[in-house]
C-alpha cells in the first residue's frame, strides 16, 4: 500500500498573520463592548459619552427629600401695591418651612434647577396662594412643592405697627438627588 505524498509547500504566513490579526481584532472588539465602561470624571450626566466603542447613557438621578434645601424666605410687595409704597415695616418671616417629603417615582437624566415659589402670606401665617416665579424643569417636582407649601408652610405673619397684614414672599427650593449608590458613611 502506497501513501499519498503531497508536494512540499512553503508556509504562507502572511495569510496567517492576517487570520490572526482579525481574530485579535474581533476578541478585542468583543471584549470592549462586553465589559463595563465608565465615563471619565467630570462628565455631564445629560450628556451621552462616547468611550472607545461603548455609548454610555446619561446617569439616571432620584429625588432625596432628605437632601432638599428650602432657601431664605425674601419679601416682595403684592400685586397691585404701588411701586414706591414702602414694604411692611417687619418683614415676614419663615416659621415651618419643610422639604416636600413625598416620595416620587420619577426619575431624571438631569440635575433640577433650582424652583422659586411667589407666596401669598395671609395675616395669619399661611400661605394663601402659591405661583411658580422659576420652574424646576419638571413639573411634577413644582406642583408637589407646591401643595407642600399650601398645607405646611407657616409663616410670622409682616406687620405695620401692631397688626398683622397680608404680604408676599419669595422662596428658593434646591431639590435633592441621589443617583442609586449606595451612601457612604
Amino acid at each position: 500500500m502506497q501513501g499519498i505524498t503531497l508536494p512540499d509547500r512553503q508556509p504562507n504566513y502572511p495569510a496567517a498573520c492576517m487570520v490572526g490579526l482579525v481574530a485579535s481584532f474581533h476578541a478585542a472588539l468583543l471584549l470592549a463592548i462586553t465589559l463595563p465602561v465608565h465615563a471619565p470624571a467630570g462628565t455631564a450626566a445629560s450628556e451621552e459619552t462616547i468611550v472607545g466603542y461603548a455609548v454610555l447613557p446619561p446617569r439616571i438621578l432620584f429625588y432625596a427629600p432628605d437632601r432638599t434645601r428650602v432657601g431664605e424666605v425674601r419679601p416682595v410687595p403684592l400685586p397691585g401695591e404701588e411701586p414706591a409704597s414702602p414694604l411692611p415695616r417687619t418683614p415676614p418671616k419663615g416659621l415651618s418651612l419643610p422639604a416636600p417629603s413625598e416620595a416620587l417615582s420619577i426619575s431624571f437624566s438631569v440635575r433640577p434647577r433650582p424652583l422659586e415659589l411667589w407666596i401669598h402670606v395671609s395675616a395669619t401665617g399661611s400661605a394663601r396662594e402659591v405661583r411658580v416665579v422659576q420652574s424646576s424643569g419638571f413639573h411634577e417636582l413644582d406642583e408637589m412643592a407646591i401643595a407642600n407649601a399650601m398645607k405646611h408652610w407657616r409663616f410670622t405673619p409682616a406687620h405695620e405697627g401692631r397688626s398683622a397684614v397680608e404680604s408676599a414672599v419669595l422662596v428658593s427650593v434646591e431639590f435633592g438627588t441621589w443617583d442609586g449608590r449606595p451612601i457612604a458613611f
